[in-house]
């Protein structure tokens, strides 16, 4: 929607539109280094909240900013707690299913492969990029 927005009626072509969301690629990827640390600190149902509460702040944050600016900057702090709230929702996810014993999806930490981290963060950041590259 954001992206659609920028292109139709602000007039950005595809790449000024990609760097614009490079502000949500690097929320989602602060919250992902985080994820372990949290999922280990806090219930999942308190990151999930947090996450829905920081996204919708981050929404708010958009639209208050936006309307009738004419620069590009204005996107970048609501973008970026849009992707830290998302990221805080969805990344936490992994780091839980490992770290839980007795849980169904559990692995145990000596199974798993030593990139995984690595591999995760990488599925996201390609996500993200394919977000961006999306439909013009």
């Amino acid at each position: 929607m954001v992206a659609a927005y920028l292109q139709v009626v602000r007039g950005y072509d595809a790449i000024q539109t990609g760097v614009i969301f490079t502000a949500a690629t690097v929320g989602l990827l602060a919250s992902s280094l985080a994820a372990e640390r949290l999922a280990t600190r806090r219930r999942q149902r308190t990151l999930i909240m947090a996450g829905f509460l920081v996204t919708i702040a981050g929404i708010g944050l958009l639209l208050a900013m936006v309307v009738g600016n004419p620069s590009v900057w204005a996107f970048t702090p609501g973008l970026l707690l849009i992707g830290l709230g998302l990221g805080l929702m969805l990344t936490h996810r992994h780091a839980r299913a490992r770290l839980r014993p007795g849980h169904a999806c559990a692995v145990p930490p000596t199974r798993l492969p030593l990139d995984h981290p690595v591999r995760m963060r990488t599925t996201q950041a390609g996500v993200s990029i394919l977000v961006r590259a999306g439909p013009a």
